[in-house]
């Protein structure tokens, strides 16, 4: 509470809150948001009984911060009066499937009213803002040039390509800093994109369904190793990205993580992807090591319950490690529920630069992550360039493409059946080092 107050009087423009509901407020509300028993009961309309359900168990709460003068957002679009007056007064929003009552206040007299209105049910927590280091440039030299067949034949991706395994029927998301959907590697097809701006959360506007774009490029290399035409391991994936990570400093808020698992979220639930396997690629990085001690605690219950309910969608979460080197794991990798991944060359040495992907009773899996050719951006003339990259930025979509093939060709596999199968049928590097590859379910 203290440090609520003190960033308001130290003039900050509005302070951003999360609440989360505690355990025991979950478990009278359904834990689950979309769990197979949902599905099974509700069917197509499990997603609205979700939401529905969510709001009508906080609606005391809700009622609570309308009383205090917070207004409450839901249309998609408002006029510039209304948010004036938001910004004035502060506002909050529901998002009921990541279970979440987000606040921004502008006055210290709320705070208090706030957490009394909070009323030990939730948790209050602070948004936190941490720079993103997944991925480091190899060269400064970009090139019109692509290169087509980069990954070696023990990758098992070219005799997956030749069988016409490129990903078809898998829904992949991707929160990054964007995507260039006009570049040639994405070029006429349909990217899902939303841009979750930094002054959304400042007025309460909603997130901009827009035509993909992406000022630093970062966001851009990683969907190309995913899914690009040429350069792409998936390339017939379903493809879904927002932008959630700062082009000008790369640095990713909790609250804008958060909105953006949210919006994947509410895609990958909607009736005709009810029954579509799904991964998400998270290649950003939050190190408690570089947060207030404070604020350790409220980001691993916001981001953790987020992941875990996309494990409970049946989402297969895929995350970078991070580049601090051995012994460092960034987060959301370090989260039990995500698959994280670490960076090796070409020749199969872990990178110097690699976060270690391991966990106290097992180790997870790497994917190349250096020297990496990827789309990075067009010019003022339309051309599409590539550059080489590094990092586990890098090593992160190269996992997930592989697991967007192994989902593409049994769709009926759980998350963890493909958790399971790329860690058992990795690429042994010695001293414990697994490298993802591509190889066929086994014959039932």
């Amino acid at each position: 509470m203290d440090t609520i107050k003190k960033r308001i009087n130290q003039g900050a423009p509005g302070v951003r809150i999360i609440l989360m509901p505690k355990r025991d407020v979950l478990m009278r509300i359904g834990e689950a948001p979309i769990s197979a028993k949902a599905v099974a009961t509700f069917g197509d309309n499990a997603a609205a009984a979700a939401s529905q359900r969510f709001e009508q168990g906080i609606k005391p709460i809700l009622t609570r911060l309308n009383a205090i003068g917070l207004q409450q957002v839901r249309a998609p679009g408002v006029s510039s009066d209304k948010i004036e007056q938001r910004v004035k007064q502060g506002f909050f929003e529901s998002l009921s499937l990541v279970r979440a009552v987000t606040v921004r206040l502008t006055r210290d007299s709320d705070v208090d009213r706030v957490l009394d209105a909070a009323n030990d049910q939730f948790d209050v927590v602070l948004d936190v803002r941490a720079d993103n280091d997944a991925g480091l440039s190899a060269s400064d030299t970009i090139s019109p040039r692509r290169r087509r067949a980069q990954w070696p034949q023990r990758t098992g991706i070219p005799d997956a390509w030749n069988q016409g395994v490129k990903g078809r029927g898998v829904l992949v998301g991707v929160l990054d800093t964007g995507i260039d959907a006009d570049h040639g590697e994405f070029k006429r097809r349909q990217v899902e994109f939303r841009y979750i701006p930094p002054a959304a959360l400042e007025t309460g506007t909603s997130m901009r369904p827009v035509r993909g774009f992406d000022t630093d490029g970062h966001g851009t290399h990683v969907c190309g190793i995913i899914a690009g035409r040429s350069v792409g391991i998936a390339p017939d994936v379903d493809l879904h990205v927002a932008s959630v990570i700062e082009s000008e400093t790369l640095r990713a808020s909790l609250w804008r993580t958060v909105y953006g698992l949210d919006w994947l979220f509410r895609r990958f639930v909607e009736p005709r992807n009810r029954l579509v396997p799904s991964i998400v690629n998270l290649s950003l990085c939050f190190y408690e090591d570089l947060m207030q001690r404070e604020e350790i605690e409220d980001w691993r219950i916001v981001l953790g319950r987020a992941i875990e309910d996309m494990h409970s969608k049946d989402t297969l979460v895929i995350a970078a490690a991070g580049n601090r080197g051995a012994g460092f794991i960034g987060y959301p990798a370090g989260f039990d529920n995500v698959l994280a991944v670490g960076a090796v060359d070409w020749t199969g040495n872990v990178a110097g630069f690699s976060g270690e992907p391991t966990r106290t009773a097992r180790r997870d899996i790497y994917g190349f992550g250096v020297d990496i050719s990827s789309s990075i951006e067009r010019d003022c003339g339309g051309k599409s360039y590539y550059r080489l990259s590094n990092g586990t930025s890098m090593a992160a979509p190269y996992v997930t493409g592989i697991a967007a093939m192994l989902r593409s060709t049994n769709p009926r596999t759980t998350a963890n059946d493909v958790r399971r199968h790329l860690l058992d049928n990795a690429i042994d590097a010695g001293e414990g080092i697994r490298i993802a590859r591509f190889s066929h379910w086994p014959k039932v």
